[in-house]
This record gives structure tokens, sequence and C-alpha cells, in this order.
């Protein structure tokens, strides 16, 4: 009995040695220790948005459609698992984002809209993303592709002429979440 209890502390303790050093076999060894988080019941939202604006002075305005679809969970080197969401905007399914304007530099100017899973009820609004100015994004310049970062919304009017008048998007939809029966022995065990 007592060589059989040893020999299977030494296997443990050898397969703890491999995986620490084997990120592939700790990342494949986590998804069966590490819960899923609870999986959305509702998992396709369709959210309508509408941007009035001004480009030097000329009134312009999009409306669309934000469509948001759950498309699995994904893990963060065995450490973390987050639920993914796909996100399309129906004009243009290419884009995550809202294409407003080319300037003449070459900047192309971007509206961010919001997070997947603050719309699909996973995360709730905080006071400073539901009173932020609107986030408007430089995504890429023509010449060579590269993120800019964000402006504000008066460099955004003082270098290019563009300003936000307003901006809505339907509200996020009040969803729940259930746990897999694996997430539930886990949550159960306090683990």
């Amino acid at each position: 009995m007592k060589v059989m209890l040893v020999t299977l502390f030494i296997c443990v303790i050898c397969v703890l040695a491999y995986t620490i050093t084997q990120p592939q076999l700790r990342g494949y060894l986590s998804t069966l220790i590490i819960p899923s988080p609870p999986l959305p019941i509702v998992r396709y939202g369709e959210f309508p948005f509408r941007i009035d604006y001004e480009i030097n002075g000329e009134q312009k305005y999009i409306e669309d459609t934000l469509v948001i679809q759950f498309s699995g969970v994904t893990r963060s080197l065995g450490i973390d698992s987050r639920l993914r969401w796909n996100r399309e905007i129906r004009g243009n399914s290419s884009e995550e984002s809202v294409f407003l304007w080319e300037t003449e530099d070459g900047v192309r100017l971007y509206h961010e809209l919001e997070r997947s899973d603050v719309l699909m009820g996973e995360r709730s609004i905080d006071d400073s993303l539901a009173n932020r100015i609107l986030a408007i994004k430089s995504v890429s310049s023509i010449r060579n592709g590269n993120q800019i970062g964000n402006i504000d919304e008066e460099t955004l009017l003082k270098y290019h002429g563009v300003r936000i008048k307003e901006f809505e998007i339907s509200s996020p939809i009040d969803n729940n979440f259930k746990y897999n029966w694996i997430s539930r022995v886990f949550n159960s065990l306090g683990l």
C-alpha cells in the first residue's frame, strides 16, 4: 500500500513538472480543471443605431444595425475563460466600427460602437461608459494601414472638421446565463 502511494505521488509530481514546462499541455489540462463561464441563454442580438454628424458643416447621418452572435468560449493561457462574441454591422459586414470619413491626409475615421459583452447583457454599463464622450477612433491610415488611436471631440473638430451631434443605439438586452454541469460541480466545490 505504501509503495502504491509513493508511486502515485511520484507520478503526480512528474505530471505537474511536465505540465509546468509544456505550455500546450498546460493549456489542455487547464480546460479540464478550470470551469467554463456560464453560457448565455440569449445568443443572438440585433442593435439598430443612428449617428448624426457634421463634416465641415455638411449634415450627415448613418442608420444601420449591429448584429452580435455568441461564438463560444475562449481561454487565455489556461488561467481564464471568457465568452466570445462575433459582431458585424449589417450594412458592412467586413467592419466592426462605423466608417465616417476619410480625411485629405488619408486618415480613415471610424465611430466605435458599444462592447459586445455589454450589449448582450454579460457585463453592465458603469457610469464612466454611460456618460462618456462618444468615442471616435482613427483606425487606419491609407498610407500604411497602422492604427493611430482615439481622437477626442475637440481634436476631431479642430483638425478634421468632424463633429458628432448624436449617437443612439438600442439598449443592452436582459440576458440570463446558465452553467453547464461541469461548471456547476466546480462552483459547488468552491473551485
